[in-house]
């Protein structure tokens, strides 16, 4: 488009901070909701995502938001699962500026349950060692990403459409690469290696006993001829 850009990486409680300042002009990977609705416009969503509630290892019955009432439940500050969870009664929540503190506050027990979105908590959870201390309870919200203007400047969303409609979908391609890897090609199943190492271990004490066989044959026929 030719409009220069710039970014300000901001923890999410400042970024809308910013947006509703003026001090950012638009606000990525937002989920649209009744109430920010009202004060801006929204583009077309661009990737779903889910978010969900998780539970430290050990903790059962969480199954429901009814069952987080009287637990502490962390979530990141202005997150639109800390809005409905405040909606579904759930009131003892424990803000935190970002995921990466909300983990580490829930690896230190201050919290036994936590809101995040899926994949920045599958990420964060492996990433710090924590994959086989916390357990998903279950999907909150299934709702897309969007980027989102002031509703007073709606020619500011038509020009960053414009731009992310230029982008042609090998470019697409090559940044979700470059973010997220090349997936793993899965590797043999271990049911069918083990299937397979008995199967050849069969095979060979088949082979063992005729070779044993035919040697006894052998030598019967040859005590005859003699």
């Amino acid at each position: 488009t030719g409009v220069s850009v710039e970014l300000l990486g901001l923890p999410w409680n400042r970024a809308l901070e910013a947006m509703d300042t003026g001090r950012a002009e638009v606000l990525d990977t937002v989920f649209l909701t009744s109430e920010r609705s009202q004060k801006w416009a929204f583009a077309p969503p661009y990737a779903i995502i889910q978010s969900a509630i998780f539970h430290r290892d050990g903790l059962s019955g969480l199954r429901t938001l009814k069952d987080l009432r009287g637990y502490l439940v962390g979530v990141k500050a202005g997150d639109a699962g800390a809005d409905a969870l405040r909606e579904a009664g759930v009131g003892s929540l424990v803000e935190y500026p970002d995921y990466a503190s909300l983990i580490d506050g829930s690896a230190r027990g201050e919290v036994l349950a936590f809101c995040m979105d899926v994949p920045p908590a599958t990420h964060f959870l492996l990433a710090k060692g924590l994959g086989t201390q916390f357990r998903l309870a279950f999907v909150l919200s299934e709702d897309s990403f969007r980027r989102a203007v002031s509703r007073d400047n709606p020619e500011t969303l038509i020009l960053v459409d414009r731009g992310y409609g230029l982008m042609t979908e090998s470019e697409v391609q090559e940044i979700t690469l470059r973010w997220r890897g090349h997936p793993l090609k899965p590797g043999p199943d271990l049911s069918t290696v083990i299937a397979a190492v008995v199967a050849a271990l069969i095979l060979i004490g088949l082979l063992v006993g005729l070779v044993h066989f035919l040697v006894r044959r052998v030598k019967s026929q040859t005590g005859q001829l003699e």
